[in-house]
């Protein structure tokens, strides 16, 4: 009987019908005799055919294929498929109301589908077609409830339909079934009362409905898993009640879910998150408490575990990668933290952790609702609830808070709420903390401690981790976001832990019960007894006064503990909250003497004493002279003794360290106070008992220091008097006084010690004398011995080695280690000698100063040896002593130079080693200053070729510290040039210092000036050698020279040039100087004209050309104009370098223009070949005879040579350029030559082999063509000869050359420059297919193809087949990279196929160029998605058909990650980044201006926004589809454009707003009301049906507003909110939320304010927007803003990009000109960086053009805003242009003169001025150049016409913008200059 809804009812058969006795019936024979059975009009009859049916057919499905022998059943369904039988039966019971009948036809049909899936060809049974089409309504009404067997039966049924053919009619079975909420409800919890059944071979109804979900799940078809998920009830029905089902089904629901649901990507987001709501995650918890198989690892419990750890990965995953939209994932997992038993179930206090630590975010939430009270008391639940909340605590720090190396850009930080929530509860306060470690009970106290203590371990590593995310941004300390983040956080810590004094009281409370049982101890063991007992009678006592009820045993160890945590809190507030342990009054030195007493002790009491001694390091300091020997008694005396017991490594380290700073004094050791290193590290290390050799040494030393400190202080000098420095500390001559009578009680320990103290001495001094000294006076002091001979003959070994070199005559000895000599006893030689020995092991048992004193050149030079020695400096960080003993080495000794060159890679292996760059800079600061290599550098007998050597192997000139290292090399050297003695004799002059001539490797680090200066003096010493010089001279000669030329053309470098021409001439020509000498030559040339002589500036060394001033050199080269030509002209050949300077001769002299040209004419007579290198010379002689009117008459055997000269240059051998200049000017001026060079060119072209064509000479011709028509032909004939060349090479799959691509660019110019040149149709065809099929990864051969193929009139035919060719080639794919090469060739593909589309749009069409090109468009601003619109809409107009179908296919996702080919999957994808542009963009106006940059960044808003209304208009979108639109901006980009100036665009917005609210009506989902809200706000501000256009910044709001949804964790999300929710409309003559963000009182005032002034930016757009901005006085408020923003750049720049925007509003501009005064206030700016100042000048630029400029006083005060806001050498090249546009637009608009002359010559003298200093920044960019060309010549005309009087300023002036005309090429300028040199 069916139950009433609501109870759990159990599956029995139904009483209505009884169950009726069935008739048998003969077996089946043959197909006639079922079809018999099953036409009986008897219901038993019928029933009973069916069961035989369903059994027959059961046994066939059981017995393996093939069958042996033929069966009635087969035989049945092959006849009759349809089995027209069966369903007729159904027929019958339907009508009947038969359940029993229903059930066997049921039974019967899923037998006969059963046998129908063995077959593998049966791919649609007509049996299942039948079923689904005709009979799904009996199907449907067979699950009802009330009739189990027949529901049974049916469930049977569909799971086997669901499982034919792999789910293939699964969504067929799905739509057949109206699966209704209340009939689910019911089958879902219809079960059967046996729970001993196996639950899959007897199933209830529960089980068979759960089975047949999960396979519609698992059927892999996407939409019907969306579809199963959507229907109410069925996932969630498989969950409910899950608890109760077996194990094995629990086991399958689980897997299935995870498998087929959460893992399925094509399943939607939200439809997978939305499957877990909090009833569905609430059963699944009660799972935990299933006892059923809890052992097994297949158990309920366990299952769900695994579950839940796998949902949270998939869950955290997506918060993580996106904090922002993850408010789903989140209130998932909340649920999950909420529902679980943390504190009660271990397992799920696991699963709270994973989460907690997967997902750092939901900290806050599970803070909130923590399950149990922390009110410390002693009961099991606080102890469980405060040991999770430990473990909470002390999860890792989130991956957030540290910036990656991908992610160092703009990057937000976390806020601070959620970094503290990781930290610890925020509902915890001081008092708490203060009260639970005050408990009176111990338990409880140490278990706050111990939470505490992972709380401030926790924001140590978030503080290490903010810290190191700004180190990454270069943040400024106190300013940036991430330093000022973790500042917030410190003083937040500040505030709510407990002060360090109850921390301190804790550990005196659990020392006290310590320090009492102690001293009774000792009381009553006045009798010598053992240590032991001592010990265990103190520990005893300790027991008995602590905790009396316990075990002594267990009451030591939780006073340790308490101990060791409180000691660990103490040093955690010194990382953690600084400024609260400076403010403790507690004596941290003494902490050593309570905690440290057995520093042998292990395990907790050694990590306690640890801590102790971190705390007394960071707070000792060094004695001073008050009372210095209580010092010494009351802090000292306890610290030796703590020093003589053994303690671990790190103890040892702390404890000397402490030692270190309290002896660090004067009083011990004079002004060096860093000899105390030297003296710890040569006392024993205590590792067991002391024995009495190291006890007498340490009482020595305990005695030295004491006396040293209380000896009676010294007399000081008298007056006038200087004291004599003393040679040795007070320590060591306290030291060397007592030694004597200290030997004659201990002689082992205290030896060796002075040998330690001697090496360290060596190792640390810089002065080599003083370990001599000491070694002296240690002799004399020591008294006769065996011990003390052998330490003496070390001693002497030690300085021997850092004075001399020695001879190694033995290998090292058992000695001792410190008494190993360096030549008898080397451990390097023993290595070399026996191969038992293990030379690491050997010298790490060596003190390192040894070790280097030992090592030999060669050891230093063998790369395992060097390994070694590095490894050990690295393991004991002593760099600077390793450095100093080699240093003493390298100065003293006299090494060979191949030892010197082993000490110097050694040194450079020795800076690679170490990472830190500080203690670098140390290093080279000990190897060069002026104790090091310095010192001995100055000397007169050094080996200064090394020391240079070593200094340019190791410094860098580019590092600005060691360039200060090396300056003092460089002063001394340059020093040795200049005469100290000006009366000494000649022969003293002519030698050249060694210093000097080993000066080579130092040339980098001079500075210009000294570079100059060197050079000079250089060549005036080797004036008086003869030529050629010496090999060593040579060489510095021409690294000097080279130097020289990598700076600017200075007057000095002009001087040197004039004052030794000749010589340089000389040393270029025969002193092998030529790479050096000539390129001086060269660019002193090249400072007598304005302009450049070579085509690039690497042939006179790469350096800027500034030496054309007025009058400068003007006297020196007429002077020595003769001289210096018949120097040049009397070599027998010219050089490149001497052609320059002689062509720059010949612009400014007439007579060396006359010697040329006659020497031109006698060596054409001679023959031509002699003539080459005079081409640059040749080319300015016959320019200059062209623009004076008197042709220069040249044989034209000259310029057929060089085009002969042209032809036989290759890539390797490459023609001199000017060749082809002077062949071009010798045509251009006489016909004969031009005749005769065509001619021969075409002679020569035909004869050329079609892989020898060059650039050279394609540029010749093509330069000549357009000289003269009569070179067009040989121009098309070497175009089409070398397209010959290049299909072969193009056909080849080897990487084309550098020449061959050379000669690609160049055809490309010349198609361009010749666009009617006529190619050969049988050598374009196949060059461009070619090109298309073999070099379309190419850019260059991709260009020319394009070039050709726009030239070309092509047929369809042709056009298909090169169009099919781009797309099958591999290479055509959208760019995968950022990168601009990428960019570059994926814009030449482009417009490849848009120039062959374009010659025959059909064919395009029909080769469906728009589905291929659709990947490329990115739907932006860019130039090549104009041109792909562009073709897109005329293969519209011509194909007659949309190509909407296309755009579905549209990605504009950045990566290559597969979408939905739906629209909206396409927006779904859209970058929120270029969405924001694109509002910008739609509700500009014409005057705004955007950065060209952002057109690829832009989306196109006239494609966008139709894309996007079609969308929502034509498409069915649901709930997760609003929100992709809402999240990426794509909705906004329509409420954007309410305010667009388009009718068009505002139109097709209203129409998209409409149709969103009308389909968001009938949706629901979370996000819902949020949208409409904004949509009825949007809807409110249009006030008319024309739809005028609303303010920019309302619109833009609203827009914001929009977007602001998907962004729930910004804190501005509650203020947008309460916003929109508290108004009906509205007020569009007020800026939205101004006020509330200007004086913003949130947790991030700073964000509020940068968001604010983004907006305002933006939202200026029209007038109207000003005014509304005025209403609210903004500049005012900004303006201040901006005086109280010193310190934060970001948004100083977003004011003035306010201001930039506002004065591009002619309206703004004027007032606030008038009312503001803005042009002063500009003025009193003072820009802080670069940025700054270019928006200054680009608004000071906008107010010059609305300004008034018939007012002169405004006119300076414009002048002087830019003076004042480029007042910097840094200026960009846009600056630059700004500021000369913005001074030719006041000065071109001056007022006649006659009315104020002062003023004008004030107004013009400022814009002089301001010129002036744009000449000095122009950089080389042509645009620049000529724009500041024409400013300068419209400001000296101005001053002209105004009668003012040229100065030399003017005049400096005119030149600076001349050069600057002739860079830029401006036209006749060139001609007109030369006219003017040639005077």
């Amino acid at each position: 009987m069916a139950a009433g809804e609501g109870e759990r009812t159990a599956a029995q058969p139904a009483r209505a019908q009884p169950s009726l006795k069935l008739p048998i019936i003969p077996p089946f024979d043959n197909p006639e005799s079922i079809i018999a059975a099953l036409a009986s009009r008897e219901t038993t009859v019928l029933t009973a055919g069916l069961l035989q049916l369903e059994k027959r057919a059961l046994a066939l499905v059981a017995k393996p294929a093939p069958r042996a022998s033929a069966d009635p059943v087969l035989d049945y369904l092959a006849k009759y498929a349809t089995v027209d039988g069966v369903f007729a039966a159904w027929d019958t019971a339907h009508k009947s109301n038969n359940s029993q009948l229903s059930a066997a036809v049921l039974s019967a049909l899923s037998a006969l589908i059963r046998l129908v899936s063995t077959d593998p060809f049966a791919s649609e049974p007509e049996i299942i077609r039948r079923l689904l089409s005709q009979y799904g309504s009996h199907l449907d009404r067979a699950l009802n409830p009330g009739r189990n067997d027949v529901t049974v039966a049916a469930l049977k049924l569909c799971n086997v339909v669901v499982g034919f053919g792999s789910g293939r009619f699964a969504r067929r079975l799905f739509g057949c079934m109206q699966w209704s909420p209340k009939i689910i409800n019911r089958l879902f919890r219809t079960r059967l009362k046996d729970t001993e059944r196996d639950a899959l071979a007897r199933p209830d109804i529960r089980t068979l409905l759960t089975m047949l979900v999960l396979a519609f799940l698992s059927a892999g078809d996407s939409r019907l898993k969306g579809e199963v998920i959507e229907a109410k009830g069925l996932v969630s029905g498989i969950l409910k009640g899950l608890s109760e089902d077996p194990s094995i089904v629990v086991s399958h629901v689980l897997v299935g879910i995870y498998r087929d649901v959460i893992s399925d990507r094509s399943v939607g987001l939200e439809a997978r998150r939305s499957m877990f709501d909090e009833s569905c995650i609430v059963e699944l918890v009660k799972l935990y408490e299933s006892t059923e198989d809890e052992d097994s690892a297949q158990s309920p419990r366990m299952s769900t575990h695994r579950f839940l750890y796998a949902l949270t990965g998939w869950l955290a995953l997506q918060i993580n990668e996106s904090q922002a939209k993850s408010f789903g994932p989140q209130k998932v997992l909340g649920n999950v933290l909420r529902t679980l038993k943390v504190t009660e179930d271990p397992q799920q206090r696991e699963l709270g952790l994973y989460i907690l630590e997967s997902a750092p975010i939901l900290a806050g939430l599970f803070w909130s609702r923590f399950p149990s009270s922390l009110d410390p008391r002693l009961s099991s639940r606080w102890i469980s609830a405060i040991t999770f909340a430990t473990q909470v605590v002390a999860l890792p720090v989130s991956p957030h808070l540290a910036l990656t190396a991908a992610s160092t850009t703009l990057s937000a930080p976390p806020s601070l709420t959620s970094v503290l929530d990781n930290v610890l509860p925020p509902s915890l306060n001081k008092v708490w903390y203060a009260k639970a470690l005050q408990h009176e009970n111990p338990l409880v106290s140490f278990l706050s401690s111990i939470f505490i203590l992972a709380a401030l371990q926790k924001a140590s590593k978030v503080l290490e981790a903010l810290a190191e995310s700004s180190r990454r941004l270069e943040e400024v300390p106190g300013v940036g976001r991430w330093a000022n983040l973790a500042e917030r956080m410190r003083e937040h810590l500040r505030t709510v832990l407990p002060d360090p004094q109850v921390v301190v009281a804790l550990m005196q409370k659990t020392a006290a019960p310590t320090a009492a049982a102690l001293a009774t101890a000792a009381a009553k063991n006045k009798s010598k007894s053992s240590k032991s007992k001592a010990k265990a009678a103190a520990r005893e006592e300790a027991m008995s006064v602590d905790e009396p009820e316990g075990g002594v045993e267990d009451q030591a160890v939780g006073r340790h503990l308490r101990t060791n945590v409180a000691l660990r809190l103490l040093w955690l507030y010194h990382r953690v909250v600084p400024s609260a342990i400076a403010m403790l009054r507690f004596d941290f030195a003494k902490l050593p003497q309570a905690h440290v007493e057995a520093s042998d002790a292990e395990g907790i009491r050694a990590i306690s004493s640890a801590y102790a001694l971190r705390l007394a390091a960071v707070h000792s300091m060094s004695l001073t002279w008050s009372r210095p020997g209580d010092h010494f008694k009351n802090t000292l005396v306890p610290l030796f003794r703590l020093y003589r017991t053994p303690a671990t490594p790190s103890n040892r380290r702390l404890l000397l360290s402490i030692l270190g700073d309290l002896l660090r004094t004067s009083i011990l050791f004079g002004q060096n106070t860093s000899e105390v290193d030297i003296w710890l590290s040569a006392l024993p290390i205590p590792t067991s008992q002391l024995s009495a050799d190291d006890t007498h040494l340490l009482d020595f030393f305990e005695a030295a220091v004491h006396k040293t400190l209380t000896a009676p202080i010294r007399p000081t000098a008298p007056d006038g008097a200087e004291a004599a420095p003393a040679e040795f500390s007070p320590l060591l001559t306290t030291v060397l006084a007592e030694l004597p009578s200290a030997i004659a009680t201990g002689t082992t320990s205290l030896l060796a010690f002075v040998r330690l103290l001697v090496l360290g001495f060596i190792g640390r001094s810089s002065d080599a004398a003083l370990p001599k000294k000491i070694v002296a006076a240690v002799g004399e002091t020591l008294g006769k011995g065996k011990e003390i001979k052998r330490t003496r003959t070390a001693l002497a070994d030690f300085v021997g080695a850092i004075e001399e070199k020695k001879d190694v005559e033995g290998g090292a000895s058992d000695a001792e280690p410190s008494l190993r000599s360096p030549t008898s006893a080397n451990a390097f030689a023993a290595a070399d000698a026996q191969e038992d020995v293990n030379l690491a092991t050997t010298l790490a048992a060596m003190p390192l100063e040894l070790v280097f004193l030992h090592a030999r050149p060669s050891d230093l030079a063998s790369p395992t040896t060097s390994t070694i020695l590095t490894d050990l400096v690295s393991g004991t960080s002593e760099w600077t002593i390793c450095v100093q003993v080699l240093l003493h080495r390298y100065i003293n000794v006299a090494w060979t130079d191949e030892d010197r060159v082993a000490f110097a890679t050694f040194f450079q292996a020795l800076l690679a080693a170490c990472t830190d760059e500080r203690l670098q800079q140390t290093i080279k600061g000990l190897l060069f200053g002026e104790q090091g290599l310095l010192a001995a550098f100055q000397t007169a007998k050094a080996p200064f070729q090394s020391i240079t050597e070593l200094v340019n192997l190791v410094l860098s000139p580019t590092n600005a510290l060691d360039a200060a290292l090396a300056a003092p090399y460089c002063s001394v050297t340059l020093a040795d040039l200049v005469l100290a003695d000006p009366q000494r004799s000649s022969k003293a002059t002519k030698k050249i210092a060694s210093r000097v001539l080993a000066a080579s490797p130092l040339l980098e680090f001079f500075d210009a000036e000294s570079a100059v200066a060197l050079a000079s003096a250089l060549l005036g010493r080797v004036a008086a050698l003869p030529l050629p010089l010496e090999a060593a001279v040579t060489a510095v000669v021409g690294a000097s020279l080279s130097r020289t030329t990598r700076d600017s053309n200075t007057a000095a470098f002009r001087t040197m040039w004039t004052s030794h021409f000749v010589l340089l001439n000389r040393l270029a020509t025969t002193g092998g100087l030529d790479a050096s000498a000539g390129v001086v030559l060269a660019r002193g040339g090249q400072a007598l004209l304005p302009f450049t002589l070579s085509e690039s500036g690497s042939a006179i060394g790469g350096a800027s050309i500034d030496g054309f001033r007025y009058g400068s050199n003007d006297v020196a080269w007429r002077q020595h104009a003769t001289e210096w030509t018949q120097e040049l002209l009397g070599a027998t050949s010219l050089s490149t370098n001497q052609a320059q300077v002689l062509a720059a001769l010949i612009y400014r002299s007439p007579i060396t223009r006359s010697l040329f040209a006659k020497w031109v004419n006698e060596r054409a007579q001679e023959g031509v070949s002699g003539i080459d290198g005079a081409a640059s010379a040749l080319a300015a002689l016959l320019e200059a005879g062209a623009v004076s009117g008197s042709p220069v008459q040249v044989p034209a055997t000259i310029a057929l040579h060089f085009t002969e000269e042209l032809f036989a240059s290759t890539a390797d051998v490459p023609a001199n350029s000017a060749l082809g200049r002077v062949v071009q000017l010798m045509a251009a001026g006489s016909s004969d030559v031009a005749t005769a060079v065509a001619e021969l060119l075409g002679r020569r072209i035909p004869e050329i082999d079609r892989d020898s064509f060059t650039p050279i000479v394609l540029r010749l011709v093509s330069d000549l063509a357009a000289i003269s028509p009569s070179f067009t032909d040989s121009l098309a004939l070497y175009v089409n000869g070398a397209f010959a060349g290049l299909v072969r090479r193009f056909a080849e799959d080897e990487e084309d050359t550098e020449a061959v691509l050379d000669l690609v660019t160049e055809l490309n110019a010349v198609t361009t420059k010749h666009p009617r040149i006529q190619f050969k149709t049988h050598l374009l065809d196949p060059l461009i297919t070619a090109a298309v099929t073999r070099r379309l990864d190419k850019t260059g051969p991709t260009t020319l193809a394009t070039s050709l193929s726009r030239n070309h009139q092509w047929k369809e035919s042709e056009v298909t087949r090169l169009l099919n060719g781009v797309f099958a080639s591999p290479h055509f794919h959208p760019a995968t990279t950022p990168d601009a090469a990428a960019k570059i060739h994926q814009s030449a593909v482009i417009s490849l196929v848009v120039a062959l589309s374009s010659s025959a749009l059909a064919s395009a069409a029909s080769s469906r160029v728009v589905e291929r090109l659709m990947p490329f468009y990115g739907g932006t601003l860019s130039s090549d998605d104009a041109i792909l619109v562009d073709l897109f809409q005329r293969i519209e107009l011509v194909s007659g058909g949309s190509i909407s179908v296309a755009l579905r296919g549209w990605n504009p996702a950045l990566d290559e990650s597969p979408l939905e080919s739906t629209r909206a999957g396409s927006l779904a994808a859209l970058q929120l980044g270029y969405a924001r542009r694109s509002w910008l963009r739609v509700c500009a106006s014409a005057a705004t201006q955007f950065p060209k940059e952002h057109l690829d960044i832009t989306y196109d808003p006239e494609f966008l926004l139709p894309y996007l209304s079609q969308t929502i208009v034509e498409d069915e979108l649901k709930g997760q589809d609003w929100n992709a639109l809402v999240e990426t901006g794509a909705l906004s980009l329509a409420v954007a454009a309410l305010a667009s100036s388009s009718t068009s665009t505002r139109l097709t917005a209203r129409v998209t707003l409409l149709q969103a609210e009308k389909k968001l009506e009938s949706l629901a989902f979370r996000e819902r009301e949020e949208i409409l809200l904004v949509l009825a706000h949007a809807r409110n501000c249009i006030y008319s049906q024309a739809g005028e256009a609303i303010p920019a910044v309302i619109a833009l709001f609203l827009a914001n507003s929009l977007q602001m949804i998907a962004t729930p964790e910004s804190p501005l999300y509650p203020a947008f909110n309460r916003f929109l929710l508290q108004r009906p409309l509205l007020d569009q003559r007020d800026v939205p939320m101004f006020y509330l963000l200007f004086f913003s009182a949130g947790d991030e005032p700073l964000e509020d304010h940068r968001w604010l002034l983004r907006f305002l930016a933006e939202g200026l757009v029209r007038s109207q927007d000003w005014k509304i901005y005025r209403r609210r006085q903004t500049f005012e408020l900004l303006a201040s803003l901006l005086q109280a923003s010193q310190q934060d750049p970001t948004t100083r720049k977003l004011i003035l990009q306010f201001l930039l925007r506002a004065t591009s509003i002619p309206q703004a501009a004027r007032e606030l000109l008038s009312r503001n005064g803005l042009l002063g206030w500009i003025s009193a700016q003072v820009p802080i960086d670069a940025g700054e100042r270019r928006l200054l000048i680009n608004i000071v630029s906008n107010i010059v053009g609305v300004m008034s400029h018939d007012k002169l006083a405004s006119i300076a005060d414009a002048l002087d805003a830019l003076a004042v806001s480029s007042s910097s050498s840094d200026v960009s090249r846009p600056e630059l242009s700004m500021i000369c546009t913005a001074v030719s637009s006041l000065v071109a608009r001056l007022p006649t003169p006659a009315t104020d002359a002062t003023s004008h010559r004030l107004v013009l003298d400022r814009a002089r001025d301001l010129l002036s200093f744009v000449s000095r920044s122009l950089p080389v960019d042509k645009v620049v150049q000529a724009t500041f060309y024409h400013t300068v010549m419209l400001v000296s005309f101005t001053r002209h016409q105004a009668g003012l009087v040229e100065s030399r300023r003017d005049q400096e002036l005119f030149n600076a913008g001349v050069r600057a005309g002739l860079a830029a090429e401006v036209d006749q300028l060139r001609s007109q200059t030369i006219r003017g040199l040639l005077g």
